[in-house]
């Protein structure tokens, strides 16, 4: 009698344990994501569990048999209708919303009502048991009722399963493969164990406890994972918008991979007169003019910066600097497009201005023509946002441009800049394909990080191009050395599917401030000096020096 009272506790405590675990992991992923569906059903998934696990444990420590049958259509309730709500979150997972799945799941509702009322009919002396350690539902084993049911939620189960692995088949995307897996194993395991405990071992004569509600926790659990660890079906185009909105205050706008317009910022609905519903899943060229480029091909090449005409609601074309870039995820899934918008016009006319008056002016209006011609390079200098290139996750042009500013305004720190270029890159991208090559520049970006200390930067400005930054440069021995070395790691192999790709590298080198007190400077003299030693036959360095300001400048 004492060892079936403590199996009695140990029994109500783990059901009253799966009874919170149960509504902790559907409260805390409906809070999460009221919107996505997938979170509601999981919610109502979840308490139905909830039902299922409260009402065995109190049937279990009931007084009378009467008691224990009150409490056993409490459970009822839940394991009904848990096999439907099952299904239902199969299909939320296609994310589609078509009638006939509709009329499914509304004939599946309608049997688990009639089964759940039906349940109602019977005596409690038929269907509850009185075990030594409490009461428990005996209805699957001894009623037709229970047995044609027990058919039937294997039915429900198995075409779940069925969903989900076509589902992570057929999918594009490494992140609903990774959900679709966990969950398939996850649930594979936990109607596996209810399968032996509530149905096996009961048609062979051996009475234990229903383990099937304790079981589940581990598909429950698999499917919570999925949800939040991988963020099932929330990665929206909204979601990507909320931190850019955020961040940035110049007119934005994000695509999906279908190029329709997602969703976009106040300030490109001030710039281009349109509200919001109006921009919503138009493509994106009825508004932008792309001056015949091909802007479909902005999935391959991942980014670009071109001069548009921005067609206003008005009807009047104003012209822009967009910039376009394609957004990764952690599983290389494309997240969508994200287009920034810079108004250049009022530069434009200044410009024309310029021009048109230069010609009569010249000599008296030299200062004016520099001001504005210093105004218009520092413009030319600001990039937008994103400060890490999407493929080797190093700093970008941007970025490279700022950080050398802040050393500009410490004066007296000396510094060098090297402009490194992969002499053999487009012929190993030709033969062996972006793939081959995104391993390259990915690998080079390694190398070279490794090679440089702590304070020194690398940066990926466009192509296969790159530039180091090397700070409190003591001698110019020091620049040396790293280039040295940087050329030793390009002049090894790469690798890419058994094949040794060897690319090699020319690389320009300037000094602040010997070779220039500004960024363009730096920057162009050591761009010069690589391309004096690209003309040099590549694979080595130079230092700028005066000679090289007087060669072609036209690369």
């Amino acid at each position: 009698m004492i060892q079936a009272n403590n199996i009695k506790t140990i029994l109500f405590a783990i059901l009253s344990i799966c009874f919170i675990f149960y509504l902790f992991l559907g409260i805390y992923s409906y809070r999460r994501d009221k919107k996505s569906k997938v979170n509601v059903i999981f919610f109502a998934l979840c308490v139905s569990a909830s039902f299922w696990a409260i009402g065995y444990a109190l049937m279990l420590i009931s007084l009378n048999i009467e008691i224990a049958n009150i409490w056993r259509i409490v459970s009822a309730l839940g394991w009904c209708f848990l096999n439907g709500i099952w299904v239902s979150f199969a299909f939320s997972l296609l994310g589609t919303n078509k009638k006939n799945i509709s009329k499914i799941q509304f004939i599946i509702y309608l049997i688990l009502i009639i089964f759940f009322i039906s349940n109602l009919m019977y005596e409690p002396s038929k269907i509850v048991m009185s075990e030594p350690y409490g009461f428990i539902d005996n209805l699957y084993t001894i009623t037709t009722i229970g047995t044609v049911f027990s058919i039937f939620i294997a039915v429900l189960y198995i075409v779940g399963f069925v969903i989900i692995y076509f589902q992570m088949r057929n999918s594009q995307k490494n992140r609903v493969k990774k959900q679709m897996k966990t969950i398939l194993i996850t649930s594979l395991i936990s109607f596996c164990l209810l399968v032996i405990s509530d149905l096996i071992l009961p048609a062979l004569g051996i009475v234990v406890f229903p383990c099937g509600i304790i079981t589940i926790s581990i598909g429950m659990g698999g499917m919570w994972y999925a949800i939040n660890k991988h963020k099932m079906m929330s990665i929206s185009y909204e979601l990507l918008s909320e931190y850019i909105f955020e961040t940035i205050n110049e007119p934005i706008l994000i695509l999906g991979e279908d190029l329709l317009i997602k969703n976009c910022n106040e300030a490109s609905l001030t710039i281009t007169g349109y509200i919001h519903k109006n921009l919503e899943k138009n493509s994106l060229d009825t508004i932008i003019g792309f001056r015949g480029f091909n802007f479909n091909s902005i999935i391959q090449t991942r980014n670009v910066i071109l001069e548009v005409d921005l067609i206003r609601e008005n009807k009047k074309a104003l012209v822009c600097e967009l910039l376009a870039t394609v957004i990764y995820d952690e599983y290389k899934d494309v997240l969508g497009i994200l287009v920034l918008l810079h108004d250049v016009s009022e530069r434009k006319n200044i410009a024309e201005i310029q021009k048109r008056y230069t010609l009569k002016l010249e000599e008296s209006n030299i200062k004016l023509k520099n001001e504005i011609t210093e105004r218009l390079l520092a413009e030319e200098q600001i990039r937008h946002f994103i400060y890490y290139d999407a493929l080797t996750q190093i700093y970008n042009r941007k970025k490279m441009l700022e950080d050398i500013n802040i050393l500009l305004g410490y004066k007296s720190e000396k510094f060098a800049v090297l402009f490194i270029d992969l002499d053999k890159f487009k012929s190993a991208n030709d033969t062996y394909g972006h793939e081959a090559g995104d391993i390259i520049l990915i690998t080079v970006a390694t190398r070279l990080k490794n090679i440089i200390s702590s304070m020194d930067t690398i940066y990926r400005i466009g192509g296969d191009e790159f530039i180091i930054i090397l700070r409190n440069l003591k001698s110019i021995a020091n620049a040396e050395r790293i280039a040295l070395t940087s050329l030793e790691v390009l002049n090894k192999a790469f690798t890419y599917k058994k094949n040794q790709l060897f690319v090699g590298g020319s690389i320009g080198i300037s000094i602040f401030p010997e070779n220039g007190i500004d960024t363009d400077t730096l920057i162009k003299k050591a761009d010069l000096a690589m391309y004096e030693v690209k003309r040099n036959g590549g694979n080595g360095f130079a230092i700028y020096f005066f000679e090289m300001g007087n060669c072609d400048l036209d690369k």
